[in-house]
C-alpha cells in the first residue's frame, strides 16, 4: 500500500506525464530525448527534463517580473535543435506578458549573443558585466497576451501556447507552436536580474509606449515638440533626485516655478529657465535607460526657446536656439 501511495504521489509530481489542456507532455519528453541524441545541446535538454521531474506550484507573483534566460527550439520532424537567448517580460501597468527566443530566423547568432549563452549556461551569476545582458534585459515583444490563471499558468500569444513551472529559483517553460510541430524549452534564473533593475525595466516599457503614442501625434501635429513641452517637468523631477542637480539651488528654484503643467503658451514665461537648462551637463550614458526626458531636456528646451523667439519676431535668437 505504501508503495502504491508513493507511486501515485510521484506521478502527480512529474510534469511531463500530465496531459494538460489536451497537450501530451509525455510525447514531448520522448521527442526531446530523441532529438537530444544528435544534438550538441543534449546536456541542456536532458537537464531540463530531469529538473522538471519535480516542481513547485508556480504562482502569478512568480511571473510578474522580467527574466532573461535561454531557449532550446526543438523540431521533432528532423530532430534539429537550436540554442537561443530568451526573454520573459511582464508589464505591470498593462498586465500583458510576452515570452520568446531571439534570433530564430537568423542563420547565425552574433558574437555577443554566443558569449551571453556561453556564460548563462555555465554560470549565470557572472552575467552582470556582460554587454549583451545589459541591453537584453530591457527587451520587450510586440506579441503579448494576458496570463491565464488556473490549475496551470498558461500564456497564449499569436504563435505559441506556453506552460510554466518553477523549481527553486529557476522558472521553466514549454512553448508549443500553434502552426508547426516545433516546441521550445525555456529556462530562466530568477536571480540574474538585480531587484533594483525592475524599476528601470518598467520605465523603459513606459518610454516605448509613450514613444509610440508620440509617433502617432507627429503624424497629426507637424510641430511635434509642442506636445512634449511638459516633458521638461518630468526631466526636472528625475534630475533633482540625483547629485549634483539636487544641490543646485538655482535649478531647484526654477523647478519650483515650473510645478504646473507646461504648454506652448505658459512656457513663454520661462525663457530664463530654459536658457539655464541648455548649460546643464548631462551624462548620456548614466541616463540612457533612466529617462528619455532627461536625455532630451536640452533639445526640448532649445525648441521651446526657438518657438518663443519665433513668436516674438527675434530671428537671431530663433536661429541660435535651433
Amino acid at each position: 500500500m505504501k508503495n502504491l501511495l508513493y507511486l501515485l504521489l510521484l506521478t502527480t509530481q512529474i510534469s511531463f506525464a500530465q496531459n494538460t489542456d489536451g497537450i501530451d507532455f509525455k510525447k514531448i519528453k520522448s521527442q526531446a530525448i530523441t532529438a537530444s541524441k544528435k544534438s550538441k545541446h543534449a546536456d541542456l535538454i536532458n537537464s531540463f527534463i530531469a529538473d522538471n521531474k519535480e516542481k513547485e506550484q508556480i504562482t502569478q507573483r512568480d511571473l510578474m517580473k522580467d527574466y532573461v534566460g535561454f531557449g532550446i527550439v526543438i523540431n521533432p520532424k528532423n530532430n534539429s535543435t537550436k540554442l537561443l537567448p530568451a526573454k520573459y517580460t511582464f508589464n505591470i501597468k498593462t498586465r500583458l506578458a510576452g515570452i520568446a527566443v531571439v534570433g530564430l530566423d537568423k542563420a547565425e547568432l552574433t558574437a555577443k549573443q554566443l558569449e551571453y549563452l556561453s556564460i548563462y549556461t555555465k554560470n549565470p551569476s557572472a552575467l552582470a558585466k556582460n554587454e549583451y545582458f545589459r541591453e537584453f534585459k530591457y527587451e520587450t515583444f510586440a506579441n503579448e497576451a494576458k496570463l491565464e490563471i488556473g490549475e496551470d499558468i498558461i500564456l497564449k500569444d499569436q504563435n505559441y501556447t506556453t506552460y510554466f513551472t518553477i523549481n527553486n529559483s529557476w522558472i521553466y517553460a514549454i512553448g508549443l507552436s500553434k502552426t508547426t510541430d516545433e516546441f521550445i524549452f525555456y529556462k530562466f534564473d530568477t536571480k540574474v536580474i538585480p531587484g533594483d533593475d525592475y524599476f528601470l525595466i518598467q520605465m523603459e516599457k513606459d518610454r516605448k509606449v509613450k514613444w509610440e503614442k508620440e509617433s502617432k501625434l507627429r503624424e497629426v501635429f507637424p510641430l511635434y515638440h509642442d506636445v512634449r513641452i511638459d516633458d521638461i517637468r518630468t526631466a526636472l523631477y528625475y534630475l533633482l533626485r540625483e547629485e549634483p542637480y539636487k544641490s543646485d539651488k538655482i535649478l531647484t528654484d526654477y523647478a519650483r516655478k515650473m510645478s504646473g503643467k507646461l504648454d506652448r503658451e505658459n512656457i513663454r514665461n520661462f525663457t530664463t529657465e530654459l536658457d539655464y537648462f541648455l548649460d546643464l551637463k548631462i551624462d548620456e550614458k548614466f541616463w540612457k535607460y533612466k529617462s528619455d526626458e532627461v536625455l532630451n531636456l536640452k533639445h526640448t528646451s532649445a525648441h521651446a526657446l526657438a518657438d518663443i523667439y519665433f513668436g516674438n519676431g527675434d530671428d537671431k535668437l530663433q536661429k541660435s536656439s535651433f
